[in-house]
Order: structure tokens, then sequence, then C-alpha cells
């Protein structure tokens, strides 16, 4: 009897644990149901942001290449208002001068143009700045250029045309662009140059560089390229001029028999009497760059 009722017990032990187990089971079974759901529910909001991203990158797309189209016109318009604009360099500054009797006057003179050259606007661009220091330790005003903006497009095109007749002076004459346009001319402008040098076929219009009848790409790259080295060739042309300031004021400097550098720069600051028109124009173009990368690199 001891026996049958061990026995007895032990079958109900086992159905216990056997009813618990069951119980176990169900709710094991009710949360991988539950996370089946959870699982089913993030794959179908990860294929809607899937979707939804694909979505987002195609109107990116879609509006870089708006945006690009807006630019262009922005810029072709810009261009356009600019077109009857001429930038004059090397002109002298003077205390209370008339640029527009400037310029008329360089019409008449040196351009030879007879009919009087109706000028709406003319004025100085950019901010003064300091130029070379004399021998007697003065510094003298570097000559901003002048923007002249004519009435008569005929006439703005004949001044133009006629430039040439400035070779043996100390103006240069160059078009009015807007601050997007020169950066990519900047890039293009070695170019330009090489290929003349080469003897190939070369036009440059605008932004545009066409070498052999083949347009030449100027990359974003290029351009920032370009704005880096003359952000660091400004920076170190400040940084000389610092220390040529400091120099100028030391006593050792001035004391006699002192030679060295102050020596070198005094011969490199007297210019050259005798020059060929080919030098003359080479070294008018150097400093014409020079002054609209200091122009679009300051603010105004």
């Amino acid at each position: 009897m001891n026996s049958v009722d061990d026995i007895k017990s032990s079958v109900n032990s086992i159905d216990s644990k056997l009813s618990q187990m069951k119980s176990d089971v169900d709710c094991l079974v009710r949360r991988v149901g539950d996370m089946e759901g959870s699982q089913q529910f993030i794959s179908q909001s990860f294929e809607k942001n899937k979707s939804d991203v694909e979505s987002i990158a195609t109107e990116m797309v879609e509006l870089r290449s708006i945006n690009k189209e807006i630019s262009d016109q922005l810029e072709t318009l810009r261009c356009e208002n600019l077109r009857d604009n001429l930038l004059f360099f090397g002109v002298e500054e003077g205390e209370g001068e008339e640029c527009v009797d400037i310029i008329k006057n360089i019409c008449s003179t040196s351009l030879s143009i007879s009919e009087p050259v109706e000028i709406s606007a003319a004025y100085r661009m950019g901010k003064k700045g300091v130029g070379k220091t004399n021998s007697d330790n003065t510094q003298t005003t570097k000559s901003r250029p002048i923007v002249a903006k004519f009435m008569i497009r005929q006439q703005r095109d004949k001044v133009r045309k006629n430039s040439p007749k400035l070779k043996d002076t100390n103006i240069s004459i160059s078009e009015h662009f807007p601050k997007s346009v020169h950066e990519k001319r900047k890039t293009l402008i070695p170019m330009y140059k090489k290929a003349k040098l080469e003897g190939k076929s070369a036009f440059l219009t605008r932004d545009k560089l066409y070498i052999e009848g083949n347009l030449i790409v100027n990359t974003d790259e290029q351009i920032n390229q370009t704005i880096r080295i003359n952000s660091h060739i400004k920076s170190s042309r400040s940084t000389k001029n610092t220390h040529k300031s400091d120099n100028s004021t030391t006593g050792a400097q001035s004391a006699p028999g002192y030679s060295g550098t102050k020596k070198k720069a005094t011969k490199s600051r007297i210019p050259s009497k005798i020059s060929s028109p080919k030098a003359s124009s080479s070294s008018q173009n150097g400093s014409r760059f020079e002054i609209l990368a200091d122009m679009h690199t300051e603010s105004d």
C-alpha cells in the first residue's frame, strides 16, 4: 500500500510539473508570436523607410538639378547685368578725382575714339590698399581698378576692341564678371596661356575654355584648389608686408654700411627704363589678375 501511495504521489507530482511546463510553453509560444509580430512590423517599417529614403534621394537629385539650373540662370543674369561694364587697371589714383572724366580722357586720347563716349557711372572698385615702400620709407597707395558702365553697348565694345593700343602703357582693360565666374576663369587662364604658348587654337569666353574646338571642363575641385591657393598667397603676402614694416623701423638696417635684404629690395623697386612691349603686356596682365584676386578675396 505504501508503494502504491508513493507511485500515486509521484504521478501527481509529474502531472503538476507537466501542467507547469505546458503553461511555460504556452507563455513562450505567446512571446514568440509577439516577437514575430514585432519583427514583421519592423520589417514593414524598414521597407517603408527604405522607400521613403529612395524617394527623398530622387527628390534631392531633382532639387540639385533645379538648383543648378537656377544658379546658372542667375549667373547668366549677373553677367548680362555687367555686360556694359569694363574694368580699367593701372590708372593712377588721386584725391578728389572724377572717374568718369578719367575714363573719357583715356578713350579720347589713348584709344583714339573721336566720338563722345557716354558713361553713366564710373568708380573705384575694392578697398584702398597700401602699395610699395619707397626708398625714403614712405608707402604709396595701391591704385584700385575703375569700373565704368557705358550707356551705349556699341561704344563699350569699341573701347574693348581698341584696348591693344594700351600695350605700351601701364593701363589695361578687362571685362567685368561676377565673383563666381571670375573664380572659374582663374583656373582656366593658366590652361589658356599654356595652349597659346604651344601654338594651339584657344578661345576663352566668360567661364568656358575651348582648346582646338573642345570644351575644357572646369571642375569644382579645381575652383576650390585655386581659392585655397589664393588665400594662402594673400596670407603670405600680408605676413611679408608686416615683416617689411617691422624691418623698416629697425635702426640696424638704417645704419651706414648695412647690406643684404634692404639692398636687394631697393634694387627690385627700381623699375626698368627699357622693356619690350611684350614683356610690358605680360607684367600688366599679371598685376591685373593679382588685383582681381585681392578684390574677390576681400569684402567690399
